[in-house]
């Protein structure tokens, strides 16, 4: 067995009584919140307005956005029209006379907000973006329900705005029940709920009305019209008629605009 030698062994016990060196701690160092962590200390209002302003700056993240969204459901819809409307009656100030100016100008905004909510909303309910009538319809009847409700004021120019609303509610009224026509058995026509409505806006859903008796009247032509129709989508013809109506744009991303719906009648 070799044996080390002395200046061997006097080398290694240099070698070991060598300080050891410590690493250099790593300090942290200062930077700004993660961006989940800050969508969570950020205002519901700021972040949606946030949202907007990068969708205004790039329009794929709004189609992109769109298509991952869920769709809200009726009853949320509705609800939201039905808080709206709520929040509205409770702004009048107390006292005082409440179809005056200065109670107008109290409850201007959430008035507003109302107006703006249907604009937005009854699109949504409406073909071709919406094909089914019994969604369309409750929609309808409680979209009609909160016009009812809207405040009334001295001051004619600032009722013009529940005047334009039922305008408008008739143009989407009569695209909805326009639907029926397409049907080969009509439901049980709900007259008696737009006369009901009717008679509450002073005859402005007249219009409406004379249509839906008109179509009652028509119904034996229509059932007939639409067992021939029937007959076009046998199983021989069944690729050519989809294939003929396949463009209905159901997915319309820009809505009908309620205030153009007169243009679909």
């Amino acid at each position: 067995m070799e044996t080390l030698s002395y200046s061997y062994m006097k080398k290694r016990k240099a070698d070991s009584d060598e300080p050891i060196v410590k690493k250099a701690r790593q300090l942290p160092v200062g930077n700004q919140l993660p961006l989940p962590r800050l969508f969570q200390y950020t205002e519901k209002q700021q972040l949606v307005s946030l949202l907007l302003q990068c969708v205004e700056k790039h329009p794929d993240l709004g189609r992109d956005i769109r298509e991952k969204l869920p769709v809200p459901s009726l009853e949320t819809c509705i609800g939201t029209m039905q808080k709206l409307s709520e929040t509205l009656h409770s702004s009048f100030p107390y006292g005082g006379d409440k179809r005056g100016e200065y109670a107008f100008n109290r409850i201007r905004e959430k008035y507003m907000a109302v107006l703006h909510a249907l604009n937005d909303l009854v699109p949504c309910y409406l073909p071709p973006h919406s094909t089914c009538f019994e969604y369309n319809f409750a929609f309808l009847d409680a979209a009609t329900n909160v016009v009812h409700q809207l405040p009334e004021f001295h001051n004619p120019n600032h009722n013009v705005y529940k005047s334009q609303a039922y305008y408008e509610l008739t143009g989407a009224w009569l695209v909805v029940l326009k639907q029926l026509e397409e049907r080969p058995i009509l439901p049980l026509l709900p007259i008696e709920e737009l006369e009901e409505h009717n008679q509450k806006s002073h005859n402005r859903l007249q219009e409406a009305v004379v249509y839906l008796k008109e179509l009652r009247e028509n119904e034996p032509i229509l059932r007939d019209r639409n067992a021939a129709i029937q007959q076009l989508q046998a199983p021989q013809n069944h690729l050519h008629y989809y294939g003929a109506t396949n463009g209905m744009n159901v997915g319309n991303e820009s809505g009908i605009g309620w205030l153009n719906t007169h243009q679909y009648i």
